[in-house]
């Protein structure tokens, strides 16, 4: 939340998109006995880890923030590709 407050402070919060996404899939390697334990499933409902061709391997978690653009809670149910191409998508976005 901190980096938030950053653009906040700095006046430039809604004007301002930002996202948050992460790497792609968990590791294979993950000990996943240990980690259902604790309730966390990393691929969720689907199937597959990083490096394999299943979309457990390659869905993201992808949250965008840009008050006055965006209204809190909206959900986008379309694919989104990320990271290479994400500035050519932007446009077609419904802002």
């Amino acid at each position: 939340m901190a980096l938030l407050f950053c653009f906040k402070d700095a006046g430039i919060e809604d004007n301002t998109l930002i996202i948050f996404t992460s790497d792609n899939g968990c590791s294979p390697q993950a000990k996943f006995d240990v980690l259902l334990a604790k309730g966390h499933n990393p691929s969720y409902v689907f199937r597959g880890y990083k490096a394999d061709i299943f979309e457990g391997g390659h869905r993201i978690a992808y949250i965008a923030k840009w008050p006055n653009v965006i209204p809190k809670g909206t959900k986008y149910n379309k694919t989104l590709l990320v990271q290479l191409i994400l500035w050519q998508q932007l446009p077609t976005l419904p802002v």
